[in-house]
């Protein structure tokens, strides 16, 4: 594809807004998820978890996110596919929170689970969401900047988590250091749809 039709693709007929939106999203949530899978194991045993418990919490958190994806499936395909995203976007700056804190073994291990459920579900609406941005004969365009706008965030995460754990000494500071980045994401995913709306009342 020419380099002119790509920006077509992605920034005519009204799709700036919703594009810059996506690929914020993408670029945002997939920090969130490298960071909190990779991070996890080091946070847990600093909290004095043994490494059978911190493995343990691995395997729940994407338990988890498996469930999640499973569950939520379905109530992306509606009209109020956003109220479901904004639940799992709104659930986890309040789970990064509650993970950084000291915590008990079971209580570390129950945060895992949900922090996976709320991280995967959010994968899943972003990948619902993005067909609907683009007709149909430029989707693979769409769907494929969007996913290198994700690779993006996934290999900017370990700078992020040296950098704040050079600064702080602390590995439960990393994760309060992403609940700006989760609210970003959050707030981009969910202002999809009605960035699509204006689109239409424009094309009208």
């Amino acid at each position: 594809m020419h380099p002119t039709d790509s920006s077509h693709a992605l920034f005519g007929d009204g799709r700036a807004i919703p594009t810059l939106l996506v690929w914020t999203a993408f670029f945002a949530a997939l920090i969130i998820l490298y960071l909190v899978l990779n991070w996890l194991p080091i946070l847990l045993a600093s909290a004095g978890l043994t490494a059978r418990h911190a493995l343990f919490a691995q395997v729940l958190f994407n338990g988890g996110g498996f469930i999640a994806c499973l569950a939520s499936a379905p109530l992306f395909d509606g009209r109020r596919a956003w109220r479901v995203a904004f639940c799992a976007f709104a659930a986890i700056p309040c789970l990064l929170f509650a993970m950084a804190l000291p915590n008990g073994t079971w209580s570390s291990l129950a945060l895992a689970f949900l922090l996976g459920t709320a991280i995967l579900t959010t994968q899943s609406y972003l990948y619902s969401i993005v067909p609907a941005v683009y007709p149909q004969a430029l989707g693979g365009t769409g769907v494929g900047a969007a996913v290198a706008w994700g690779r993006i965030g996934s290999i900017t995460w370990p700078l992020i988590g040296a950098w704040v754990l050079q600064s702080t000494n602390s590995p439960a500071s990393v994760l309060t250091a992403i609940i700006p980045v989760a609210i970003l994401a959050g707030v981009s995913a969910v202002a999809i749809p009605w960035s699509l709306r204006g689109r239409a009342a424009i094309a009208a």
